[in-house]
């Protein structure tokens, strides 16, 4: 019986590859990368001079890694001696921290010879299963609409009408290549200690790059049209009065996404 094998993209592959290997995490990411990391660690003693007692300290420590953190999650196990087993698993009981533990002695042959006899005796079989955890299909659909103007005019006004689904992130329009990494560090710097949270932010920094974008303001220096660009921003968040608290940020924005052009 032949079997197919799903087609692959390599370039594709080795493209998005190069694209997160370019990225760095921070703030709130790195934070959630450390804390799923931790949740992933075995802490592990297998010495010839495990006690119980040393045994219910490390079992405190996966339970609370650090104390002084507590939003920091517990380990996944705690790995010991067959022979501490059950002082691991009562001092684990009801924390949600598994109990792990290694066979035929490993490391240090900590079995009798009747037992280590036994288990070379045996033969071993090993059952391999996959299990499918998530499945996801990322799929990309590009619509465009093309409307020709045939005439000699001075000025024409095209209505364009937006596609469902195909809203730009301002209202504008602002380039798809727009990217939140970009203005975290001026965010951090700019608004952190304002009370203002990334998400009320993050539309400033957008109505920014869209300006720069925008062929009236194209080689214009800012204060020439600041004026304009507060009413416009003001007729989109009506009743809002946030122009004064985020203008620094549409600054921003333009002044970065300008030099880019």
């Amino acid at each position: 019986m032949s079997r197919s094998l799903t087609p692959v993209n390599r370039v594709g592959v080795d493209e998005r590859a190069a694209a997160l290997g370019r990225r760095s995490i921070k703030t709130t990411a790195k934070r959630e990368g450390i804390k799923l990391a931790t949740s992933m660690i075995d802490l592990t003693t297998l010495e010839g001079a495990d006690t119980p007692g040393k045994v219910r300290h490390l079992c405190a420590k996966a339970v609370c890694p650090d104390p002084g953190r507590p939003e920091i999650p517990s380990c996944a196990a705690v790995c010991v001696y067959p022979a501490l087993v059950g002082v691991a698993a009562g001092a684990l009981r009801g924390t949600g921290v598994q109990v792990a533990s290694v066979s035929t002695g490993f490391p240090a042959g900590q079995t009798s010879l009747e037992v280590k006899v036994t288990e070379t005796r045996e033969v071993p079989v090993v059952e391999k299963q996959a299990r499918v955890v998530e499945e996801i299909s990322v799929e990309k659909n590009v619509q465009q609409r093309q409307q020709t103007v045939r005439d000699t005019v001075k000025r024409t006004d095209v209505q364009v009408e937006q596609l469902p689904g195909q809203e730009t992130r301002s209202g504008g329009m602002s380039d798809p290549s727009f990217r939140d990494d970009d203005y975290r560090d001026n965010y951090n710097t700019t608004f952190a200690h304002s009370g203002m949270t990334w998400e009320q932010v993050r539309p400033a920094y957008q109505y920014g790059d869209e300006l720069a974008r925008d062929q009236r303001y194209r080689g214009r220096d800012w204060s020439s049209f600041e004026s304009d660009a507060r009413r416009d921003w003001d007729a989109r968040h009506p009743g809002t009065s946030s122009w004064d608290k985020i203008k620094d940020g549409v600054r921003h924005a333009y002044d970065r996404a300008r030099a880019k052009l």
